[in-house]
Order: C-alpha cells, then structure tokens, then sequence
C-alpha cells in the first residue's frame, strides 16, 4: 500500500473499543433528506453507503436518524421510535458490512428544535418545546426548561435506539448533542 509521509497510518487498522476498523478513513454522517415516503431508508440511500463501502471507507455511517418522533427537526427524519424502520435499516448494515465497511449510526434528538413548525417541518404538532433553558424562538415557539423527568425519558430513548441500532447491525453510534 502506498505510504504518505505526511499521513503514514491512514491505511493501517486501528481499534476502537471492540471494533476494529480496516483503516482511517470514515464517512461522516449526513442527514438523508430523500427516504422513502414512510421515512425509510430507500434503495438509493442503502446505494450511497454501499459506494461509500466499496469505496474503502472503513465505516460508513447513516445519519440524523432521530431517537424519538417529537424530536424530529425536519420533515423528512428517519425516527428509530418507528418499528417499521427496522427492515431497510438491517438492508443497510449489511450492505456496508458486505465490503470489510463498519455501519454506524448517528442518534440524535432536535431538542427545542424538535417538531417546531416551519419550512423544514411543516407538519409540526405545536407540541411543548423543550430546550437548556425557558425562552421564546424567533418563531414564537415558547421553549420550556427541560426538568430531570424529561432528560432521563430522552436518554431512555437514545437507550432504545442504540439497542436497535445494534440489533440492525450497526456496530458504532455517534451521538449527535448539538443544535437545541
């Protein structure tokens, strides 16, 4: 294999935790703005990480897969809190894993940002917004404090998801904490 001076280990394996990766290169998460209809992953989707795979990417990871329907920020947000997820999600996993490729899975929660109305999410519910601290959105959306009762039900959803996640074959999660 050819060595770069500047890069000497980027196509060595390296080892995280259980996992170990062929090389260092990773495909980042990127949300999937066209599924399906039902928010699925659809044959093109599954396509992009199985490129990415016989790429010699050593991951390929599925992104902004939402850990609960309320906390989806965009219309189009595949929710793990969805069984019916599942299918194309193991389609998926085994796909990538099909050229020596790890699937990964990024989890995440919108948080205030979570099923508020506007351009990206125009079927928003208007349901009780909750962020860091109480305040009002530019939209006028009215965002409540979060209290304990509510992070520890997010974080049971993450929980969940991530045991999905496995269960699917995702061998890693990158757990997206940002934006609300």
């Amino acid at each position: 294999m050819h060595m770069n001076k500047y890069y000497p280990h980027l196509f060595s394996p390296i080892k995280v935790g259980r996992v170990t990766l062929k090389n260092r290169i990773m495909s980042a998460p990127m949300g999937l703005p066209e599924q399906s209809e039902n928010r699925h992953l659809a044959d093109f989707n599954i396509a992009t990480h199985e490129a990415r795979a016989r790429g010699g990417a050593a991951s390929s990871c599925v992104g902004d897969c939402c850990v609960s329907h309320e906390g989806r920020a965009l219309i189009k947000q595949m929710c793990m809190d969805d069984p019916l997820v599942i299918p194309s999600l193991t389609r998926c996993a085994r796909t990538i894993k099909r050229y020596d490729c790890v699937p990964v899975m990024e989890l995440s929660h919108a948080g205030m940002f979570g099923m508020v109305p506007g351009l990206a999410n125009p079927e928003a519910t208007g349901r009780t917004s909750y962020g860091p601290v109480e305040m009002f959105m530019e939209n006028g959306t009215h965002v409540v404090a979060m209290d304990e009762a509510e992070m520890a039900r997010i974080a049971e959803c993450y929980a969940d998801s991530a045991r999905k996640a496995l269960m699917c074959g995702y061998e890693m999660i990158i757990l997206h904490g940002g934006h609300g």
